[in-house]
């Protein structure tokens, strides 16, 4: 049975939260003067901005790319993808409509595409690359806007397209990678890879030493499961190895040195494996249990290699797979890992008996797993890592008075929060209006980002907005 989305999906808020300092003494006002360069109404997503020169691009849930000038927030162009399709995902049926026909109809919808964008933009040169949940892939002339070329697939486009070498290599959801050139839209190759009879995977896949390296679920459902890693030539598509492992929804590749890593779950267990990125023989793998929740992609930082689960943060030797060190408790195991040359940052989170949730952020020693500080917050409080950078933390939360109203995201303000990665000290906090926060982009001395606008069944929405704020000038209205 297909999943119906009402509307489109509501964002959590990544973090509800107390002030971190003492309280609000470091707090700036979205509106204090001078602080905030421009801002504009947003509608949100998931992709991220990107910022080339003076211009930002961002692409959103409504389907449309747009440019803006990064210094005054003026928009340059927009272009709007799934024109000819509706602008709402919303399935209307009749009082009383059985599942069956319910399901046919979204599965008509779905056939189509949907006006909306999941996958952060690419800029090369003068060109900027775009998938689209309408099932095709733009290139649009970087100053203008105007299409150079759009290529049509059967399926929607969920993950960030690698332009490399004038070609552009895309994995739209029908269980292939495809080739297309990147100066005329033509189709190069298509990869011949496992895809079943029933099931087309979503594939997760790496540029690295003139290899592309995918990983994907074994796409035979009446065939014992677990998950595929391979290797394509890059000029061809051909398939140099493939390698069939245990485990399920295996995170994307990741080359380090002579090894290809990625990592796996099933069930209660999570698996690391580290592949020979030349022959495709497994060199080692390493197990623990899951928590039955995501598990990180791996990250790699001179000679180790780091990976969470729910219950457990580990550093493990990269040659070997031997365990250095371990972080253990309640770990908000995300796909991503987020660290510096000095420090590598864990997200913890419990709730207390009276059902109060509470969130830290632990700073651990990159080659001992020493903790070097942490910061909590709050009651009825959760943060989220949105980026590090030159030292610096850029951390998601906000407030909610109790879990109930923190569950439904009907939260007053949210708030960006600036932490010094040495000291874990709280530089700035940054109130922001809207839902919950995208990743933001530093370039310059700014920093932008936007909030979701949430909408709600019987109420007007809260609106979302796309920020450009003076990071010198916020640290100095802090301090």
């Amino acid at each position: 049975m297909r999943s119906l989305s009402i509307a489109h999906q509501v964002l959590m808020p990544l973090s509800v939260v107390l002030c971190l300092s003492s309280c609000d003494s470091s707090l700036v006002r979205s509106d204090q003067a001078g602080i905030t360069i421009w801002r504009t109404e947003f509608i949100g997503g998931k992709a991220s901005p990107v910022v080339m020169g003076d211009s930002l691009y961002l692409a959103s849930r409504d389907g449309a790319i747009r440019a803006f000038d990064s210094r005054t927030g003026k928009r340059k162009w927009l272009y709007q993808t799934g024109e000819q399709l509706p602008d709402s995902n919303i399935v209307m049926v009749p009082k009383g409509t059985d599942l069956a026909t319910i399901d046919a109809l979204v599965g008509q919808r779905l056939a189509k595409g949907r006006r909306s964008i999941d996958a952060t933009p690419v800029v090369d040169d003068d060109t900027v690359y775009a998938g689209s949940n309408d099932h095709s892939f733009y290139a649009l002339d970087a100053a203008t806007g105007q299409k150079k070329w759009a290529f049509r697939f059967e399926y929607e486009i969920h993950t960030q397209a690698i332009v490399q070498g004038g070609t552009v290599f895309i994995a739209p959801h029908d269980g292939f990678v495809h080739a297309l050139d990147a100066a005329s839209g033509n189709r190069k190759w298509v990869s011949q890879t496992p895809r079943g009879p029933d099931r087309r995977p979503q594939l997760e896949f790496s540029f690295s030493g003139g290899t592309i390296y995918v990983t994907s679920i074994w796409p035979y459902s009446l065939q014992r499961g677990g998950s595929v890693i391979y290797a394509l030539d890059p000029r061809t598509g051909r398939q140099r190895w493939l390698l069939r492992i245990d485990g399920n929804f295996p995170s994307a590749p990741v080359k380090a040195g002579e090894l290809v890593l990625f990592s796996t779950q099933e069930a209660n267990d999570a698996y690391l494996y580290a592949v020979d990125a030349t022959t495709g023989k497994l060199r080692w793998q390493y197990e623990t249990t899951s928590g039955r929740l995501s598990v990180s992609q791996p990250y790699v930082a001179d000679d180790l290699v780091y990976f969470s689960t729910r219950e457990k943060f580990v550093a493990l030797d990269l040659v070997s797979g031997k365990e250095r060190w371990s972080f253990e408790g309640d770990i908000s195991s995300t796909p991503h890992i987020y660290a510096d040359k000095q420090s590598i940052f864990v997200m913890s989170m419990r709730v207390t008996q009276d059902t109060k949730r509470l969130s830290t952020i632990h700073a651990l020693d990159l080659a001992t797993g020493r903790e070097k500080w942490s910061k909590s917050c709050g009651s009825n409080c959760s943060m989220g890592i949105l980026l590090v950078q030159d030292r610096a933390l850029y951390i998601a939360s906000g407030f909610a008075p109790d879990p109930v109203t923190a569950l439904f995201g009907s939260t007053g303000s949210r708030r960006l929060v600036g932490i010094d990665a040495g000291s874990g000290n709280t530089m700035w906090e940054f109130e922001i209006e809207g839902g919950g926060l995208s990743r933001p982009a530093v370039m310059n001395g700014m920093l932008f980002v936007y909030s979701e606008t949430v909408e709600y069944v019987g109420k007007s929405p809260k609106q979302g907005y796309l920020y450009a704020i003076d990071l010198a000038r916020l640290s100095r209205a802090a301090s």
